[in-house]
């Protein structure tokens, strides 16, 4: 047969056929996920941050903390009132 009496498709279109289709089938997979993780992030509900535990110790006029007591209070007060 010469190449315009082939008939369609040849064996090679064939192949390339089940490969782009596989290839698809794997990237829609892996997108899936990513599109559902983000849906569920942006429905979520988002609560408010705990309330800080403790006082917020004052600050020298140095700009740091008197006290090593007073520097771990400040970190405590901010730690605790934070979602971070």
């Amino acid at each position: 047969k010469n190449q315009s009496e082939r008939s369609w498709p040849t064996p090679q279109l064939g192949a390339m056929a089940i490969r782009c289709a596989q290839v698809s089938a794997i990237l829609l997979l892996l997108a899936s996920p990513v599109s559902m993780a983000h849906t569920l992030r942006a429905t979520a509900e988002r609560a408010a941050p705990p309330a800080p535990v403790g006082t917020a110790p004052a600050v020298g006029k140095d700009g740091a903390y008197d006290s090593k007591d007073n520097a771990c209070s400040a970190c405590k007060f901010a730690a605790t009132g934070s979602c971070a």
